[in-house]
């Protein structure tokens, strides 16, 4: 603790070296032939994407001897830190190892053993991956095409600690919040699979909802729909009234995120081949091919530009059953045989109209389309609640970690 400085803004919060509070050693570099069975081999990816890592989060395995195994084992409370990442925001994250068996680490990764009891654990998977934090590694990352820190910038990296009553109050309030997300996630990934039967069933035939037993008719889009390609933007040629326009990344399955539309200059002649209708399908020409959703009348004017694709149903066809045909496509890996293997970077307007579609006569249409809707606005809601709960802990951890607002003394104390 001696090279410890005291924070201007409290008395009890400490200013730490990782240098001083952890001991760093590079990992295992090993034939390739020592890689696919053994004990867990924890790389680059596992702690980029877990703050907290168990032998359950790390796939690999690697074949060591037990002098190799006594020097890159990872014991418990062991904190790694991946010293490369293609960008500079993921270089130099942390994971604490949580888990009570043996696993090694890669030559990608850092291994920081605790120096001393300074630093909880539990309170440095949130400490350790703060803004304070990050902000530092990533000013210390360097290279080029990829990012890259070494111990000794990693060494030099501060990191503020309150007293461990406190570090144990706070780590356990954001546990709480993490568990709540952790439980969303769970929720909504099981209703994604309930959505996918729902589709693999209905979609395909196997399942006919009762009152229905006519046979699918065969069709194409084109046969369907009207189609019309959006505006390519020309930055040399700006001319026209700037307009709101919905682009590829606005468009997501099942749902346009307003978010990302854009303002762009559209001509007198733009203006009416290219506003949205409520019903209107807007499909990705490019990026992933296919990608839909139905353009529900958010806004009482909109347009669409280059990269996607405007799919105006004919009458025949429920718009909504056309994004789930694609969805399940996509999802199943069956869209590259629709659409053709050379069209699965860039998907023409002409292979666009070629593809197949089975039509359901237009009353079970409607029933299946509403069914798929309402687990798409089930998914939704989930969704928009998983966003206010990553926000809620992201302010605790902002509020919590710089000790701007802090845990009562009698919490604190029990």
């Amino acid at each position: 603790m001696s090279k410890a400085s005291k924070l201007e803004f409290t008395e009890d919060w400490q200013v730490f070296a990782l240098g001083d509070l952890l001991k760093f050693s590079n990992g295992i570099n090993a034939d390739k032939s020592a890689y696919g069975s053994g004990i867990p081999f924890a790389n680059v990816l596992e702690v980029i994407t877990h703050q907290s890592l168990t032998p359950a989060d790390i796939p690999g395995r690697i074949t060591v001897t037990p002098k190799l195994l006594a020097r890159y084992e990872v014991q418990r409370n062991d904190m790694l830190f991946n010293r490369t990442s293609e960008t500079q925001d993921e270089v130099g994250l942390a994971s604490v190892y949580l888990g009570n068996e043996p696993i090694v680490f890669g030559g990608f990764v850092f291994r920081g053993q605790p120096l001393s009891d300074e630093l909880d654990p539990s309170y440095a998977k949130y400490a350790l991956r703060s803004h304070a934090v990050r902000s530092q590694i990533m000013a210390r990352g360097q290279g080029g095409i990829r990012a890259n820190i070494g111990q000794r910038d990693l060494k030099s990296v501060t990191v503020t600690l309150p007293l461990l009553v406190e570090q144990g109050a706070i780590s356990n309030a954001l546990d709480d919040v993490s568990e709540l997300i952790s439980q969303m996630e769970r929720l909504i990934a099981k209703k994604q699979a309930i959505k996918q039967g729902l589709m693999q069933q209905l979609l395909t035939g196997r399942k006919r909802l009762p009152g229905f037993a006519d046979e699918w008719r065969q069709s194409t889009v084109g046969e369907e729909f009207d189609a019309q390609l959006g505006k390519r933007l020309d930055a040399a040629v700006s001319r026209g009234v700037l307009k709101t326009c919905i682009n590829n990344r606005a468009v997501r399955w099942g749902r346009v995120l307003l978010n990302e539309a854009v303002e762009a200059p559209l001509t007198d002649a733009d203006i009416p081949v290219l506003r949205l209708v409520s019903g209107d399908v807007l499909m990705c020409e490019g990026g992933e091919v296919g990608r839909s959703a139905v353009w529900r009348g958010e806004l009482q004017e909109a347009y669409f530009l280059n990269t996607l694709h405007r799919l105006r149903s004919k009458g025949d066809f429920n718009p909504y059953l056309l994004v789930a045909f694609f969805e399940r496509w996509a999802r199943t890996q069956e869209l590259s045989a629709v659409v053709g293997k050379a069209t699965l970077a860039h998907l023409t307007k002409e292979n666009l109209l070629r593809v197949p579609v089975p039509v359901p006569g237009r009353d079970e249409q409607e029933r299946i389309a509403a069914i798929l809707i309402d687990a798409d606005d089930e998914l939704d809601a989930l969704g928009s609640r998983l966003t206010k709960a990553r926000d809620i802990k992201a302010g605790m951890m902002q509020q919590l970690l710089t000790g701007r607002t802090r845990l009562p003394v009698a919490e604190v104390a029990s």
